[in-house]
């Protein structure tokens, strides 16, 4: 693809108490999703029980003992760092292969038969090209030559810049491609076909996020600490701060960061991707938020996300230059134009 930087990522082994089921070394663990090669997930349609059984077990591996392990990582990584993460919801967060399998599985449930599977996957596959296609050009358009010099510090900070800079077109690009075609919203080309162009693009964005923030951790490791202006642009603090926002899946790396910002503004107002970043990382760990950025539909109104009660919500949110919490909610689509 190009665009998409390929990692590993954290997979953790399956419990050394658990066989690994059969299907899973079929399933991609660093690398895009082929739509014209989902073989492994063809049982999940069969009549035949042993077949099916091992779509099951992959299923159960996924949802058990794959996210417990990865979640109880993530737990003593906080308790690591002094944090309480007991509230931290179940999930797959690093383990690529389990997201993928937990992912199609949902895909799945759109299709009434393997056929139908098939052919909704086939006729998003063009869809998924074209994009990738793009983003590759996209990707060249804001390459790093490797034959520039990084020998002085205004080199490697204009090096580094750019780099920055590729790696925030790449996350936008991806997410833009959720609200074009095909008929997001509008469902032109049928909900089984874009489930499949969502699947396979929400692949993608998992191995970027996971680059990524990776190395928003390394250049905040560069500058000793969150490398806020006038050290970079507003621009360049913009785009960093993106880069970690969309780290979910790394919940443990967006908290260093969050306080990494909170200490490189120490004795200054913070900035508003200090409340963005503070809401994503806290709504995981306690099940609430200071500034109220992150938003929910509540009987087809939108509302705020639940609030931790530590003071009133549109002061907080003045302190950080943000606008009202009712305005702030009006800037949102209806809830019956948008999940």
């Amino acid at each position: 693809m190009g665009v998409v930087v390929m990692l590993t990522g954290s997979s953790l082994p399956v419990s050394a108490t658990a066989a690994a089921p059969v299907l899973l070394e079929q399933v991609p663990s660093d690398a895009v999703v082929d739509l014209a090669s989902l073989q492994w997930v063809a049982p999940r349609f069969s009549a035949d029980a042993a077949e099916r059984a091992r779509w099951d077990s992959l299923l159960a591996w996924a949802r058990g003992p794959a996210s417990e392990a990865e979640t109880q990582r993530l737990r003593k990584a906080f308790a690591d760092r002094g944090v309480d993460a007991s509230a931290l919801p179940r999930g797959c967060y690093g383990n690529h292969r389990c997201a993928l399998v937990v992912s199609a599985e949902a895909t799945a449930a759109d299709a009434a038969s393997l056929d139908a599977f098939a052919t909704a996957a086939r006729q998003a596959q063009p869809y998924v090209a074209t994009y990738r296609q793009v983003a590759t050009s996209v990707d060249a358009v804001h390459k790093v030559r490797d034959d520039v010099d990084s020998a002085t510090k205004d080199a490697k900070d204009a090096k580094d810049a750019k780099e920055l800079g590729r790696r925030f077109a790449q996350d936008q690009v991806l997410r833009y491609a959720f609200d074009s075609l095909p008929g997001h919203g509008e469902e032109a080309i049928g909900t089984p076909t874009f489930a499949l162009y969502a699947f396979a693009l929400e692949a993608d964005l998992r191995l970027l996020d996971d680059s990524n923030i990776l190395y928003a951790q390394e250049q905040i490791a560069r500058y000793g600490g969150w490398p806020a202006p006038p050290r970079i642009s507003e621009d360049m603090q913009q785009q960093l701060w993106a880069l970690v926002q969309h780290g979910d899946h790394r919940p443990e790396l967006q908290y260093d960061a969050l306080q990494a910002l909170q200490r490189s503004y120490e004795g200054r107002a913070l900035p508003r991707q200090y409340a963005f970043l503070h809401d994503r990382v806290m709504l995981k760990l306690t099940g609430t938020q200071r500034y109220g950025t992150q938003v929910t539909c509540v009987d087809g109104k939108r509302v705020a996300q639940p609030l931790d009660g530590s003071g009133d919500v549109d002061a907080l949110r003045t302190s950080v230059g943000m606008a009202s919490l009712a305005d702030y909610l009006k800037d949102f689509p209806s809830c019956t134009a948008a999940p």
